[in-house]
């Protein structure tokens, strides 16, 4: 992946460039008149969204590996054309989209100030012998006030296709302690701590142990309230009806090599997506759109 061929090519003079962060690893830097940002064209995810005068609304382990192959971990990873672990095990946790290099197809600056990101990826032979289908991911990043994200799949294939995914948003917070998530109370959820029980969220989800949940029929707004800065993080959904919520706390996060000592305390994820009983049953050259717009709000 050649860094000096996308900046010819797309680099917007004052507003954005392209440039590796790892040898053959490009990353999209993007500075405007709202916020700056970037995007690694591996994975095609998003690493950090800082509004003007805010600090970063993403998290991005210390530790985190910038190589093909390999999920970095933090930002906003694509999990598709499945969420969690597959039946069979020797596939990819997540699917494959997070693991491999996409198309960077457009970059433009508008009128209001805002940048807009397109990438692309297709089904090839490796995708192939991962999920025998063919298929077109395309996803639309804009850069403003907010930072919004379009992630449309197409089934190009002649048969039916259920898929699951996620937008995988890592964010950072100054004290898990302090933080609640807000907008879940009454929802059911499948607790994978508890063999997948199904129970329901009483009140703000709050943090002190190990968290994983799958809260369904959750169509609505999501905010992440951040005691210590002194602000929320809001999450305005579309074509999701499930919501992820986890910290791997202590135990978990330290047997990752690339989960920073002490990280679980500087982060939530919060994810939107399609998940659970939450299934995309996708019709030939039929398409669906995962999307989120997040942004800062004093709190």
């Amino acid at each position: 992946m050649d860094s000096n061929s996308l900046n010819e090519k797309f680099a917007i003079p004052d507003f954005v460039s392209i440039a590796d962060v790892a040898p053959n690893y490009p990353i999209v830097q993007i500075s405007n008149s709202h916020a700056s940002a970037s995007i690694a064209v591996h994975g095609a995810q998003v690493l950090s969204f800082q509004p003007n005068g805010e600090e970063d609304l993403l998290w991005v382990s210390k530790t985190a590996v910038y190589a093909e192959g390999k999920s970095v971990r933090g930002g906003i990873p694509i999990c598709w054309p499945w969420f969690g672990t597959h039946p069979d095990t020797a596939m990819p946790s997540h699917g494959f989209a997070r693991n491999c290099f996409w198309q960077l197809t457009s970059v433009k600056q508008d009128h209001s100030g805002s940048t807009e990101v397109m990438l692309c990826l297709e089904d090839d032979i490796a995708s192939r012998s991962l999920w025998p289908h063919a298929f077109e991911l395309q996803l639309r990043v804009s850069v403003g006030k907010a930072l919004s994200l379009e992630l449309t799949m197409v089934n190009r294939s002649e048969e039916v296709v259920d898929l699951t995914a996620a937008l995988h948003s890592y964010f950072d917070v100054g004290d898990i302690a302090g933080t609640a998530v807000r907008g879940l109370d009454g929802v059911e959820y499948i607790d994978a701590l508890q063999s997948n029980r199904r129970l329901t969220q009483a009140g703000d989800v709050r943090f002190d142990a190990e968290l994983d949940r799958i809260y369904q029929q959750t169509a609505g707004d999501e905010f992440i309230d951040d005691a210590l800065r002194g602000r929320s993080i809001r999450l305005q959904k579309q074509g999701s009806d499930s919501t992820v919520v986890w910290n791997p706390w202590i135990a978990k996060s330290s047997r990752m090599d690339d989960f920073e000592d002490g990280g679980y305390r500087r982060m939530v994820c919060v994810e939107t997506g399609n998940m659970g009983e939450d299934v995309v049953r996708l019709q030939a050259d039929a398409a669906h759109t995962l999307g989120v717009t997040i942004s800062a709000e004093k709190a």
